[in-house]
C-alpha cells in the first residue's frame, strides 16, 4: 500500500516538473496565440498598406511637407520626396504614420 502511495505521488510530481517544463518558452520561441493576437500586426503582411496614401498625405502636410510624390513600398507605408523650407527630401511614412527622412 505505502509501495502504490509512493509511486502515485512520484507520478504525480513527474507529471507537475514535466507541464511547467512545457509551459515555459525559450528566448526566440514562437509567441503564444494570445500574445500574437495582441500584438501590433504590420498589416503590409497581409497584403495591403495599413496607411492610405491620402493619410499619409495628410501627415506630411501637417509636418510642413509640400509637392508630396509619393509611392507604395513593400513594407506596408509610403515613400518618395516633398519640399520643406525649400529643400527637396527623401522621406518615409511608416505603416504607423511615423514620419523618417532618407
Amino acid at each position: 500500500m505505502i509501495r502504490t502511495i509512493t509511486l502515485a505521488a512520484a507520478l504525480m510530481l513527474g507529471a507537475t516538473c514535466l507541464a511547467q517544463a512545457q509551459s515555459e518558452r525559450s528566448p526566440g520561441a514562437s509567441p503564444s496565440p494570445e500574445a500574437a493576437k495582441t500584438a501590433p500586426q504590420n498589416p503590409a503582411a497581409m497584403g495591403a498598406p495599413a496607411l492610405s496614401k491620402s493619410k499619409a498625405e495628410e501627415r506630411l502636410a501637417k509636418d510642413g511637407y509640400s509637392d508630396l510624390q509619393l509611392r507604395d513600398d513593400t513594407g506596408g507605408g509610403w515613400s518618395g520626396t516633398a519640399m520643406r523650407n525649400g529643400a527637396k527630401e527623401d522621406l518615409h511614412v511608416g505603416f504607423d504614420g511615423a514620419v523618417t527622412k532618407r
